[in-house]
């Protein structure tokens, strides 16, 4: 597949729609390199937003990156009051994150036995942006890395985009 075939393929599902125009340029730009360098991870190329798995230090970390989301959601995320603590029960450690998005507070526990990113405060951020009548959702690309690069659109056009062969269907693509 051709960069400009995957844009056009992009472009016809709608995908763009759901990206700010400012992101275009440099997605594209994005696109004409991997095309060049590594086109069997081009659909990296796609992400909004990117994190380190292996980011975890303590509660103040998934503070920090719900106000990553936020920030590079384009004001689709805006979590306020964003707490999170360290809960023990006996020999059990976990963390509680909460905050507040559009007026309703959302919560959850997370383990907190490696210094991993828990999938479950994304789940939740995901749940929040659904109750807030949102169409779009955080959703990690497939990759092999420990590097989480994530896109922010509905997955009925994510699921268009792996129907297309623009993204492979794996969640771990080798």
């Amino acid at each position: 597949m051709t960069e400009q075939t995957y844009w056009t393929k992009l472009t016809k599902i709608g995908w763009l729609k759901y990206v700010p125009k400012q992101l275009h340029a440099e997605i594209r730009d994005r696109f004409k390199k991997g095309f060049k360098s590594s086109p069997d991870w081009v659909h990296l190329a796609l992400n909004q937003t990117a994190l380190d798995s292996e980011c975890i230090d303590g509660p103040e970390s998934y503070c920090e990156l719900l106000k990553n989301l936020a920030k590079d959601s384009n004001d689709i995320f805006q979590p306020t009051q964003i707490k999170a603590e360290m809960v023990k029960k006996g020999r059990t450690t976990s963390i509680s994150v909460s905050f507040r998005h559009k007026g309703k507070v959302f919560s959850c526990v997370v383990p907190f036995e490696t210094d991993w990113f828990e999938q479950g405060v994304l789940d939740v951020v995901n749940h929040a942006l659904e109750a807030s009548g949102r169409e779009e959702r955080f959703i990690v690309l497939p990759t092999n890395d420990q590097l989480m690069f994530l896109v922010i659109v509905p997955p009925a056009v994510y699921d268009k985009a792996v129907e297309s062969g623009l993204i492979p269907a794996d969640e771990m693509f080798e």
